[in-house]
């Protein structure tokens, strides 16, 4: 468990309060810019770091020399781990006629890009916003929880934040994948992961609803 005066409790609990008066405005203005949203969703969680002043654990190892080639190579090989295990799932949903309990789809990226498919959408889904949540979430996160309990709590905050409770089995199960290569390959490891499902998340999509119309 986290201790009362851990800057996790302390970043959230403010996150919260921003989330609150940023609810409060949009619907009191009936606010609807997708860009501002966008910016606002990842400010919320971002600003509560530098206002506790722990911003060093959000940037930690970024210092450190990597080796992109192999952290795509690490990344292939664990989206097609993840890859596998949601086509399992899927085809027990389908064999069994059955809808198991929190792995509906994620629609809230898909209606973004379906109705807003500007380049600055595109780009922001694809490379601003993984690595903004690899910083926060498998950095400030995990770098401020000791206990061998950290990948279970960053995975669990990192679905939560998605706010689409139909889809916390899979963002759960994604976030401890992305936290289990962070933990054996680094923060940019886990960048590279998160990069290369956006975009190919983003490609699908985006291919999908050409061929629709």
């Amino acid at each position: 468990m986290l201790k009362k005066s851990n800057p996790i409790i302390k970043s959230i609990l403010l996150s919260l309060l921003l989330f609150a008066i940023t609810f409060i405005v949009i619907q009191k203005t009936n606010y609807k810019s997708v860009a501002s949203l966008l910016l606002i969703q990842n400010l919320i969680i971002l600003i509560p770091v530098y206002i506790i002043k722990n911003e060093q654990k959000l940037i930690q190892d970024l210092n450190k020399k990597t080796d992109w080639i192999k952290n795509i190579i690490k990344a292939v090989k664990y989206y097609l781990s993840f890859l596998s295990v949601m086509i399992i799932i899927q085809a027990i949903s389908i064999g069994f006629n059955i809808q198991i309990p929190l792995f509906g789809d994620q629609e809230i990226p898909q209606d973004f890009l379906i109705i807003n498919k500007s380049l600055f959408i595109i780009i922001w889904i694809s490379l601003i916003a993984p690595i903004i949540e690899e910083l926060y979430f498998r950095n400030f996160i995990w770098n401020n929880i000791k206990n061998k309990n950290r990948n279970v709590i960053q995975a669990s905050l990192f679905a939560i934040f998605h706010l689409e409770p139909s889809t916390l089995g899979p963002l759960f199960i994604y976030g401890m994948l992305l936290g289990k290569i962070r933990e054996k390959y680094g923060i940019y490891a886990a960048i590279t992961l998160h990069i290369i499902n956006n975009s190919l998340a983003t490609a699908i999509i985006l291919t999908l609803q050409k061929f629709s119309l």
